[in-house]
């Protein structure tokens, strides 16, 4: 793992300030635990809407910490 400086601007193109002394101005990248090998999309006739199946591995148990976005919408 490495940490890296976040740099946020503000409107006026100028670098905020980060008071750093805990070093929390660091952002660390993780690579993903779960990946996605297969999405397919289908029509349920039966209620009547779009369906879409989501395979892969290490999506874990907790399905509630699972989140799909399309076109950057959940």
């Amino acid at each position: 793992m490495v940490a890296y400086d976040v740099y946020v601007f503000l409107k006026t193109s100028e670098e905020a300030v980060c008071n750093d002394t805990l070093g929390l101005c660091k952002f660390t990248f993780l690579a993903p635990a779960a990946t996605v090998s297969t999405v397919t999309p289908a029509f349920d006739e039966s209620i009547g809407a779009h369906k879409i199946t989501v395979s892969g591995t290490s999506f874990g148990t907790d399905l509630s910490a699972c989140h799909m976005y399309i076109d950057g919408h959940a």
